[in-house]
């Protein structure tokens, strides 16, 4: 592929409605087909994901309708701002279509944005690109060196260790060396829903991966500690100051030293969160920085950042198979069940803001966990094939 694209050959994807409707919100408001779409533009797969990384990476007034003009006025003027460019108004969507190449184009110079497989797997934000499902889960956990090489562990709790040097290992038997090759490569690793892992880091840092996540590292990580996350994990980072731990997701960044913090950042929900446990975290939303203290939580959600005290312990114990139901709205809660036991759990509107209070061991069935929620709020459940239904108590 030619490396001196221009900024046309993607502006297309950019202000196609559709997909920018799912890139933003993802597929809880739209039944968008991302493979199906890129069917139709064969040749043009690495375009489709880099437009949809920039389509997250910008911040836009919430709440308003994509489709008129002032919610795409309001994109454009993000684009300009993070240009450093100031934005002549335009008269007609014409001219807007015309403003928005030049804008974007700047920000694709400027941050050396290439389209070349070499250059867009070695761009950090395109490790972004590569979370907007690039790989299908399936139904075991599975380890994915530089797109050509996969190692699927087929248990529903793995222990991994990066080691140093690039060994790979899986419940210690070694599975893998990413460093026997000469460029930097990425590593995913993709934990379906149902299935859980647990991973240490080449800098002694550990990782708990919650079902239904998907985590990119490089193979250079010991000097670059980054990481690409679309779910939600916990992490006990190792202290270095002379290399920051950073986390990334497609709406957030968290910058750290040497801390303990969750984050959760399904591409599916609209809330974004990072709740912190120990030391001190800098996220980045939009365009601010927030610092949060122990004990503090984090929330972004359609452009809007708020920030409160809480007891971290219901947002960390799912690391130790444990769901606290502690004035929990149902709705949420079977919402992290389903994540948890990959089941689909349907029905209920009346009793979706009911709370919640206990402790539930999640070693224990689904049927175990659905009673003992009954006990709490008057819902009864029915199995229907694959699914489970549930509703109000007669």
């Amino acid at each position: 592929m030619n490396k001196d694209h221009t900024f046309t050959d993607i502006e297309k994807f950019i202000l196609d409605d559709e997909l920018f409707l799912w890139a933003k919100y993802g597929p809880q408001k739209s039944d968008f087909d991302l493979e199906a779409y890129k069917k139709k533009y064969p040749g043009e797969e690495r375009k489709i994901d880099l437009a949809i990384s920039m389509i997250r990476s910008i911040s836009i007034t919430p709440d308003k309708n994509i489709f008129i003009n002032s919610y795409k006025n309001d994109l454009l003027n993000n684009i300009y701002k993070r240009a450093g460019k100031k934005r002549k108004r335009s008269r007609s969507f014409k001219k807007w279509r015309i403003a928005a190449s030049i804008a974007i184009g700047l920000i694709l110079s400027t941050s050396v944005w290439f389209l070349s497989k070499e250059y867009f797997v070695q761009t950090p934000d395109a490790c972004l690109a590569l979370l907007s499902d690039s790989v299908e889960m399936g139904n075991n956990i599975q380890i994915i060196i530089d797109d050509n090489q996969s190692i699927n562990v087929d248990k529903t709790m793995a222990s991994i260790s990066i080691e140093k040097g690039g060994v790979i290992m899986v419940d210690d038997v070694q599975v893998a060396n990413i460093n026997a090759k000469s460029k930097t490569t990425n590593s995913q690793i993709i934990v379906p829903y149902g299935k859980r892992s647990h991973m240490t880091l080449p800098d002694g840092s550990a990782l708990w991966i919650n079902s239904g996540s998907r985590v990119i590292y490089k193979s250079d990580f010991e000097e670059n500690r980054h990481l690409y996350v679309d779910g939600e994990i916990y992490l006990d980072v190792r202290r270095d100051v002379n290399h920051p731990f950073i986390v990334k997701t497609n709406r957030i960044e968290v910058k750290v030293l040497g801390t303990k913090f969750n984050v959760s950042d399904y591409h599916i929900d609209t809330q974004s969160s990072v709740t912190l446990v120990k030391g001190s975290v800098e996220v980045t939303t939009g365009e601010s920085r927030t610092k949060l203290s122990p004990n503090q939580r984090l929330a972004y959600e359609c452009g809007q950042t708020n920030v409160r005290n809480v007891d971290v312990t219901p947002y960390i114990c799912w690391k130790d198979d444990i769901i606290n139901f502690n004035d929990m709205k149902l709705h949420d809660i079977l919402k992290s069940l389903s994540r948890y036991y990959n089941i689909p759990i349907e029905g209920i509107t009346s009793l979706n803001n009911d709370t919640c209070y206990g402790n539930m061991d999640l070693n224990l069935s689904i049927d175990d966990v659905l009673e003992a929620i009954a006990y709490t709020v008057p819902l009864a459940y029915r199995r229907e094939g694959e699914k489970i239904i549930v509703y109000p108590k007669p």
